[in-house]
């Protein structure tokens, strides 16, 4: 089931989301012959004036700032608290569901009458941890504003929502946890900022399950307050309008002071460090070079390291891209970064590579950033990027957004006043002598995190070389490989699997069984899909996907032939697909994997949901490859991973099992959950019938 399931769901989003290509018959021609073998000089930088802003401030402490443009009829208001960063330990996200939660329902509307009042007007509004945002046309900017100033001071935070809002939350962290990116963003935060850091929690299934509605309520109560919060007012309306509407709706709201945080400072790794998360099915690795600094937006050497990180890894024609890229061949892109705010800042470097060549890239790397840091830059670099960042600021100022965010900015960053205004005229007085200093200040290639996400078996032992190599799991608990990989005398893989039939029911009940129905269900995309999968004893099986009450897809399988239709027309699957789904569809398939020629070896045991999990490593004759998961404690399953072919090309995927219940004396999982692409779906097990009497024809495939 699951593997077609998937090909269904694949199938859905790619043709949701398909769009027709057009195209351009349209001749150009040009009548100024080129000279492409040299490349051309960087153009003066242009003069630019940053629009205008009028700022004022509420009695309750709110300020506001205001940036005409009448261009079009539109106007936006962005509403942004200006809060430090929480430690929210054991209860982590609960900020962002917080957030979340404000605009689904108040004391006066629910979330649906919310959604409406909004619709009716052709008006966005979205609410999240630190802020409001909400766009209108401007004649309808009193609507607009009377839902906002709702949200705002009158919020419900239903407990039917905040559950949903936890289960969508949940549904996104096991899809992220197929996600290298996803993992190596996590780990880079924990290893760099620190467990005890806000910047460096990780949200996990189980924090998320530990918020409370009234977690999210004291959250608000707390940290939603105009006296630490900013309004941008952009669009078609007057600075003394905006004062009208200001007060009118945002003027009776009411708080305190917000709390005051601080935390130590980050510190770089005294000698480089190897942070390791073993991704058995990685095809490629992740990899990032990183480490804190002490650096803020307005510090005298914020333009020499921006200019100095373009030349670097910034872009297409950094030496990061042109090396690992254009030289090597090692990857599709990599590239380098400095992210500061008021609180912290850090540097990163990386990108995804092969396996194989997954320590000559870090090697790479290093060796790069030792090059900049020691030898610097070069006039021609630095007058190319001053060029490039130039053009680049100057496109930002098309938005008017951009300007009330400049003014924001400026008052929540406590920047000088001219710092925007004189942004291209500081960027341009930097000197090569400033930027080299700044390369060697800055650039730490023998004390930072270097950070993989791969297949282990294949990489750990040529990353040693690096420095220590830590190992660590998805969720960020660190472990010792070792520890993993040793199992309790005499277990094997006949004694795991015996440990799972024995948590569904035992051998003996299990053997009993001639047929077992299944009922689930699915929402996705707005559309709700009726799953009934009936499987037997002797390996019969079969599988209907109905959406309105109409049948989509039907999948039957007699024992040794294998059919597939979807819409009415008959599907070609590859042998090896029919006989992994043959296999994998048995009643109870573990009951019969001997028999089934497929190789079978226990690969130690693997972090799943923070809990240990004993990895069974499943080769079809086919060549195909599964890996299931089964709990220490429990015995139960609780992931498979494999890959698979769809739509959208070839991607390994992850099914998560959950939820186990017992119906007439035998264990099932009422919940999977997996993703495809950037989607995540729960099918939940609505009823199950044991021995159910089936038509005489129920499983004929027609020839």
């Amino acid at each position: 089931m699951n593997r077609i399931l998937i090909y269904i769901c694949a199938f859905l989003i790619v043709s949701c989301t398909n769009t027709k290509p057009t195209v351009d018959n349209q001749k150009t021609e040009t009548t100024t012959k080129l000279d492409r073998s040299q490349p051309p000089k960087a153009g003066p930088a242009p003069e630019i004036k940053i629009g205008e802003h009028e700022s004022f401030q509420l009695d309750n402490g709110l300020k506001v700032y205001v940036v005409q443009n009448d261009k079009i009829p539109r106007v936006a208001f962005s509403l942004r608290i200006d809060k430090d960063p929480i430690v929210e330990g054991d209860k982590a996200g609960y900020s962002s569901i917080a957030g979340s939660l404000l605009s689904r329902g108040t004391t006066t509307r629910s979330k649906a009458e919310i959604d409406e009042a909004t619709d009716f007007i052709g008006a966005s509004l979205a609410t999240s941890s630190s802020g409001m945002y909400g766009a209108s046309l401007t004649k309808h900017q009193d609507q607009l504003l009377t839902i906002m100033q709702d949200v705002l001071m009158n919020p419900s935070f239903p407990q039917e929502e905040l559950d949903k809002l936890k289960k969508l939350q949940i549904s996104n962290l096991i899809s992220a946890k197929d996600d290298p990116t996803e993992i190596i963003s996590n780990i880079r935060s924990l290893v760099v900022y620190g467990k005890d850091h806000p910047y460096g929690e990780i949200v996990t299934e189980k924090t998320i399950e530990n918020i409370s509605r009234e977690d999210v309520v004291n959250f608000y109560h707390n940290y939603w307050s105009p006296r630490g919060a900013y309004l941008a007012i952009v669009g078609d309306i007057t600075v003394a309008d905006a004062k009208v509407l200001a007060n009118k709706y945002f003027g009776d709201w009411q708080g305190a002071n917000l709390p005051k945080h601080s935390y130590e400072q980050p510190k770089a790794p005294e000698k480089s460090t190897v942070i390791l998360v073993d991704r058995p099915q990685s095809v490629q690795s992740e990899i990032r070079v990183s480490y804190p600094i002490d650096l803020k937006l307005g510090d005298k050497e914020f333009f020499a390291v921006s200019l100095m990180n373009q030349i670097l890894g910034g872009g297409a024609s950094g030496r990061l891209y042109k090396n690992l890229r254009e030289d090597k061949g090692y990857t599709y892109g990599i590239y380098s970064g400095f992210n500061t705010d008021k609180v912290v800042a850090r540097f990163s470097a990386g990108g995804s590579v092969r396996n194989e060549v997954t320590d000559s890239a870090i090697y790479e790397v290093l060796k790069e950033l030792e090059d900049i840091a020691e030898n610097g830059v070069t006039e021609d670099e630095l007058r190319d990027v001053k060029a490039y960042i130039t053009g680049s600021f100057a496109r930002s100022l098309e938005s008017p957004q951009t300007i009330a965010s400049f003014a924001i900015n400026t008052a929540v960053n406590n920047l000088d006043e001219n710092f925007y205004p004189d942004y291209l005229k500081s960027l341009n007085a930097v000197t090569v002598e400033e930027v080299n200093a700044a390369a060697k200040k800055y650039i730490k290639y023998n004390n930072a995190y270097i950070i993989v996400v791969g297949k282990a078996s294949e990489i750990e032992d040529k990353l040693k070389q690096f420095g220590t190599v830590q190992y660590y799991d998805a969720d960020g608990n660190s472990y010792d490989p070792a520890e993993m990989k040793a199992l309790p005398k005499g277990m094997d893989v006949n004694a795991v699997l015996d440990n799972y039939l024995n948590a569904l029911g035992g051998k003996k009940k299990l053997s009993a069984v001639l047929n077992v129905k299944k009922e689930w269900s699915l929402e996705m995309q707005g559309q709700v899909l009726n799953i009934v999968e009936v499987q037997t004893i002797d390996g019969k099986f079969r599988e209907d996907v109905m959406m309105g009450g109409q049948v989509i897809q039907q999948t039957i399988c007699d024992g040794k032939n294998m059919m597939m239709i979807a819409n009415g027309q008959p599907q070609q699957l590859d042998d090896a697909t029919k006989i992994s789904e043959m296999i994998s569809n048995r009643l109870f398939p573990e009951l019969s994997y001997t028999k089934s020629g497929i190789k079978m070896k226990l690969d130690g045991k693997q972090k799943v949901n923070g809990e240990d999990a004993y990895q069974v490593v499943l080769v079809y004759f086919t060549g195909d490859q599964t890996e299931a998961y089964y709990d220490v404690k429990t015995g139960y399953k609780v992931k498979e991973t494999f890959m698979i072919s769809t739509p959208a090309g070839e991607m390994t995927k992850a099914v998560i099992y959950d939820n186990y219940k017992m119906v007439d004396g035998i264990n099932f999982a009422h919940s999977k959950t997996t993703g495809v692409g950037n989607q995540v779906f729960t099918v939940n097990l609505e009823s199950v019938e044991i021995n159910a009497k089936m038509p005489g024809d129920y499983f004929k495939v027609a020839r």
